[in-house]
């Protein structure tokens, strides 16, 4: 009868060997004793298994230490020693400005550790707050710095923006000639990624008759008014400031529009609307001042000075301008590319046509290209066209081509170098082209256009390269040299740096459309630029306002006229800018501290132009 410990299908105890019944209890035993020690480890109160030594353990760096170090390099000077006493300091933040985090370091001469260079770095978070915090920290006498995105300088030290942060060295206990203000900006600002510029309240102010180096941020409570946040400012030669705020939507424009007209009502008065019972004016005055304010979509825009007639006067300008600048008929558009003709087929085995297509205009690219935008319309965007290739074998594997018309060569070519890579991988697309591990990048014609990998892969970048060819063959072209690439000396020019900004070159708000190259003769490194004016009116206007700016913040060296052209040199912050004006062209040296060589070079390069203009 089968019992719990034998059943039918057991074999009879006498047909087991001994052998088979030791080996049995063994396997018993160890089981027996694996139960009893887990027994007693669980209920045994003792120091932990492992334990580390406190001298032994590795702590892993604050990744904020990280993040400092790397956006504290070598100064690259003979003598001098690496980044010393790094920290992160949140003690001393400027809180308007949004900084969080404040990287601070200090590097010796290892001859005389009495000689230092001081840095502090501030983490302000966006663009616009950097670019306030920059405005907001430069001294009363500088000059300019050309790095990052702007910069001053003085002899004891200097400041940049660039991007998200905000950077300031101190080297007035330095007795020797290196590193000098130049070099520290170099060495700092080359970890740095240069982005943010312009900003887009920088297209929507008055360019016209605004005061130089007036164009300003300020994070918290311009104008005087604790409400009124976030907002962009200029100055303008009629005495009056025009500012713009964006509060991010129509209905807290609406917000912001009644928190003037009570503070109106309460601090002063509000006049009647200019303009009737609709006017989009809400004009006022209140201790001693005018204002006059209005709000178009989720913007608000004021101006603010002592004379009424003056102050509405410009308000309506703004009026007008935020009226013309009407969206363009995007849908109409899309409707006549629905067979995909807005960008071509490629020829490539299991991939369709680009689907997904949709034009953004100025008005509307912020909602593809958020944080972005404003850097395209600084270059004069007319239109992007958007479209996805996938492949149909694999829907996780897709390519995106932004292609942007940037109305002419100069901005398409201006946008193409400010967001090229810091090492590109040249290839032979478009006009000129390069290749990253996630995309193909060129420009051609009046256009540029990214081609966007969704991954990484050697088969996919292929594919990507495949598309920009396409897309090349597709973009318009007359093949003209851009003209200032002849026209800038060859000589002693640096590989690589010929470049177009289209805004604030050399951080000087009344100089744009500037194409310039670096150069270096012996020891000595400068800048040659050229702008090319409307008409000699205009030009004689810029060179005016270069005269002016070498008056108010450093000394005049000499102005004279001579056969066919005029000619102002000027120092500040120790460096030497020599600027020439012949007919519709202005043009010159910047940024070298020899005032003979930059007097030189801009005589020689007024006659390059004269000839030319012959």
């Amino acid at each position: 009868m089968p019992t719990f410990l034998e059943r039918r299908y057991m074999r009879p105890r006498e047909r087991v060997s001994s052998r088979e019944k030791a080996s049995g209890g063994i396997v018993l035993l160890i089981a027996a004793a694996v139960v009893v020690a887990c027994v007693v480890v669980m209920t045994y109160e003792s120091a932990p298994l492992f334990e580390i030594a406190p001298g032994n353990e590795r702590v892993s760096p604050d990744r904020a230490l990280l993040v400092a170090q790397r956006m504290l390099p070598a100064l690259g000077t003979a003598g001098w020693s690496e980044v010393r006493t790094l920290q992160v300091d949140p003690s001393d933040v400027p809180a308007a400005y949004g900084v969080e985090q404040v990287f601070v370091g200090r590097y010796e001469n290892l001859a005389d550790a009495a000689q230092q260079v001081r840095v502090t770095i501030y983490d302000a978070g966006a663009p616009e707050n950097a670019f306030g915090l920059f405005i907001a920290s430069r001294p009363a006498e500088w000059g300019p710095l050309a790095v990052g995105c702007g910069g001053w300088r003085t002899q004891a030290g200097g400041g940049f923006w660039a991007g998200r942060h905000y950077t300031e060295f101190d080297r007035s206990t330095v007795t020797e000639s290196d590193p000098t203000v130049q070099a520290i900006a170099d060495a700092l600002a080359g970890v740095q990624l240069r982005y943010g510029l312009p900003f887009w309240a920088e297209l929507v102010l008055p360019a016209s008759d605004r005061v130089p180096g007036s164009f300003r941020y300020v994070a918290h409570g311009a104008v005087g008014w604790d409400f009124l946040d976030r907002a962009f400012l200029a100055d303008y030669g009629s005495g009056v400031t025009a500012f713009v705020t964006e509060p991010g939507s129509a209905a807290r424009a609406s917000d912001l529009m009644d928190r003037f007209e009570a503070f109106l009502s309460s601090e002063g008065r509000v006049q009647s609307r200019p303009g009737g019972p609709d006017s989009p004016l809400l004009a006022g005055d209140f201790d001693g001042r005018q204002v006059a304010v209005f709000a178009a979509g989720p913007r608000v825009y004021g101006v603010v000075g002592s004379d009424m007639a003056v102050v509405s006067q410009m308000a309506w300008a703004l009026v007008a301008d935020a009226g013309v600048a009407g969206p363009i008929s995007v849908e109409s558009t899309v409707a006549e590319a629905a067979d995909g003709s807005l960008l071509p087929s490629v020829d490539l085995p299991g991939w369709g046509d680009a689907a997904g297509l949709r034009v953004y205009t100025p008005e509307d690219l912020w909602e593809k290209i958020n944080g972005r935008a404003d850097l395209y319309l600084a270059f004069h965007m007319a239109r992007m066209v958007f479209g996805t290739y996938s492949d149909s074998r694999d829907p996780g594997r897709f390519i995106d081509v932004y292609w942007y018309d940037m109305g002419a060569p100069d901005n398409a070519f201006g946008i193409y170098r400010a967001e090229m890579s810091s090492e590109p991988r040249s290839i032979d697309v478009g006009r000129e082209g390069y290749a990253t591990p996630g995309g193909v990048f060129f420009w051609k014609g009046g256009s540029y256009v990214r081609v966007e990998a969704s991954d990484g892969s050697e088969e996919l970048a292929d594919a990507a390269l495949a598309v920009a060819r396409a897309v090349a063959k597709a973009v318009p072209d007359e093949e003209r040299r851009l003209w200032a690439d002849d026209l800038l000396p060859a000589e002693d020019r640096v590989a690589g740096s010929f470049g177009y900004e289209a805004t604030d070159a050399f951080s000087l708000d009344f100089l744009n459309d500037v194409f310039r190259a670096e150069y270096r003769a012996g020891d000595v490194t400068y800048t040659t630029f050229v702008h090319r004016a409307k008409d000699a009116a205009a030009a004689r206007a810029t060179f005016e306002a270069y005269a002016a700016f070498f008056q108010e913040h450093g000394r005049l060296i000499r102005r004279e006229t001579r056969e066919g052209f005029d000619l102002v040199v000027g120092e500040v912050g120790g460096v030497v800018d020599a600027v020439v004006v012949v007919e519709n062209h202005l043009g010159g040296v910047s940024g070298s501290n020899d005032a003979t060589l930059s007097e030189e070079k801009a005589i020689a390069f007024a006659r390059t132009l004269l000839s030319r203009a012959n």
